[in-house]
């Protein structure tokens, strides 16, 4: 119990590093956090390792891709000192893979529950956003329509995520985590 804890609290300290040092203009300093939290999750769980490997560079690629079409909707822009990469930045695609490290562990109570990951995508994504334009990481060109944008989006990509886990690690699960999730 007490790693999955570790785990959520791991998340949301990458979420800020990343977020924090980017609207800052130190655009690496959350990819690297991000980058060695995920190669001591491969070292802390070797069992799933290959899971947690094709779920992060899925939830990269899958990431990159959303945001850049936020980007280029002109629903999305970032700050000039938190811009590296085009149209979607490194730091972006950090937290999708902080999420990814999320999925098989604090949040493995989602598999299987695709309405309430569908739920959860549509209420927590616009607040995660909306920080990041409040800490002036991002900016939303008009927030209320890409709230929403971001809404719909994540209400989609949560539940596919969730999912995508369960396949890669449907039969790998740390056994640590079997008695608490099942």
């Amino acid at each position: 119990m007490i790693t999955i804890v570790i785990n959520a609290l791991v998340f949301d300290l990458a979420w800020m590093t990343n977020v924090m040092a980017a609207s800052r203009g130190l655009i690496w300093v959350g990819p690297v956090f991000t980058l060695c939290w995920m190669l001591v999750h491969g070292l802390s769980y070797p069992s799933t390792r290959k899971a947690d490997l094709f779920l992060c560079v899925s939830a990269a690629v899958s990431g990159y891709l959303l945001d850049s079409l936020l980007v280029l909707g002109g629903m999305m822009s970032f700050s000039a000192q938190s811009q590296f990469g085009s149209p979607s930045t490194v730091w972006m695609v950090a937290l999708w893979v902080n999420l990814a490290l999320t999925l098989n562990y604090s949040l493995h109570w989602l598999q299987q529950r695709y309405f309430t990951a569908a739920l959860l995508g549509l209420i927590t994504a616009p607040l995660a956003y909306l920080g990041g334009n409040r800490l002036g990481a991002i900016n939303l060109s008009d927030e209320y329509v890409t709230l929403l944008a971001v809404s719909l989006i994540w209400t989609l990509t949560l539940p596919f995520l969730v999912w995508l886990a369960s396949m890669f690690e449907q039969h790998d699960i740390h056994p640590e985590y079997r008695s608490i999730v099942t």
